[in-house]
């Protein structure tokens, strides 16, 4: 019986191949290996291309080379390296699960919350399960606020433009600033201003455009007519023949529609997925520019878009993508439409 299982379990031993306890050899699957004289017992069956010695074992390296089939051999870092790293990886697949409570904790305080020291309380406890260094962690009165961002542009432009951009709900500081340069590009080097407004989670910016629907006058509204006004008062005696080049997105455009009427008549609007459809006779141009996807429009303008419908104000654009992300204003389904009225400015001055 002794003998039976120490014959099994000699079957794979060195290097995971069949040991022969009869010849005292080792079978690697194209020739046999000799443990004794630590060589191959016939030649390479590749010849030179297995190295010079024909009967020599992973060129005598055998502490750093590997030979899988008793043919050529093979650097074994390189398989181990490989194998650390799979391990490696599927280690932070784990941790990212374990920290999925957490993270999840943290957006729902974000994002739900609309009680400012509470929200704090829950984003902070989310924030450490999730295994972040507290330290890290950015309390709410800490955070970006709203306010006008400027790119310069390297070209001259036309001293009676000026071109703006309002963005839409849950948008960073960084997003606004990358859309700036994008513009200024597509538009040949244009200065370009954007009238940030800060985002507090989702629940809290709905909460911003319902008063802002009713008329109450919130800090960003109060922020936005006091911006423009200044940037049309910069442009000294070109401001009476003004046109400000404006873009605005979802909530974006209900903060322009709360601007002065004064301001809004100098205002050439593409609005993008708009909260507030604009009409024709308030500025001195508007394109409401909607996928049919998009059903923010349908909900926070009911009335707006029932009445476009009849004056065909509206432009409808086919969406692109995931209908569920046609909303968005860097899709693909408005940020091509908008690359092509940035080009189209950049034709015309």
């Amino acid at each position: 019986m002794k003998r039976i299982l120490r014959r099994v379990w000699s079957l794979g031993v060195f290097s995971s191949k069949r040991y022969d306890p009869e010849s005292g050899l080792i079978y690697f699957g194209r020739r046999y290996y000799n443990p004794t004289t630590g060589s191959w017992i016939t030649q390479d069956p590749i010849g030179r291309e297995g190295g010079l010695n024909f009967y020599a074992y992973v060129m005598n390296n055998p502490l750093t080379h590997i030979d899988l089939y008793g043919l050529i051999s093979q650097d074994g870092g390189s398989m181990f390296s490989t194998m650390r790293n799979f391990w490696d990886g599927m280690k932070d697949v784990a941790l990212g699960t374990l920290k999925l409570p957490g993270l999840a904790v943290e957006a729902i305080g974000y994002h739900l919350v609309p009680i400012p020291y509470v929200k704090d309380a829950i984003e902070f406890a989310g924030h450490c399960l999730a295994g972040k260094n507290p330290s890290a962690y950015t309390p709410s009165w800490n955070r970006e606020k709203s306010q006008t961002v400027k790119h310069e542009g390297y070209g001259d432009g036309d001293p009676h433009y000026r071109h703006i951009i309002f963005n839409g709900v849950c948008c960073s500081l960084n997003d606004m600033m990358d859309r700036c340069a994008a513009k200024s590009k597509e538009c040949g080097g244009v200065t370009v201003y954007g009238i940030y407004n800060s985002t507090n989670g989702i629940v809290m910016d709905l909460l911003e455009v319902m008063c802002q629907k009713l008329g109450i006058l919130t800090e960003m509204q109060a922020t936005a007519q006091r911006e423009v006004q200044k940037i049309v008062d910069e442009m000294g005696e070109y401001r009476h023949h003004a046109t400000l080049i404006v873009e605005a997105h979802s909530q974006g455009c209900e903060t322009v529609h709360n601007l002065s009427s004064g301001l809004k008549k100098m205002m050439w609007l593409t609005a993008v997925g708009p909260a507030r459809i604009g009409q024709r006779h308030e500025f001195q141009h508007v394109t409401n520019l909607m996928s049919p996807c998009d059903i923010v429009p349908y909900v926070a303008d009911p009335l707006g878009m029932i009445c476009s419908s009849f004056r065909r104000n509206i432009d409808f654009v086919k969406t692109q993508g995931c209908p569920l992300q046609a909303h968005n204003r860097d899709g693909k389904t408005y940020l091509n439409y908008l690359r092509a009225v940035g080009n189209e400015f950049k034709r015309m001055y």
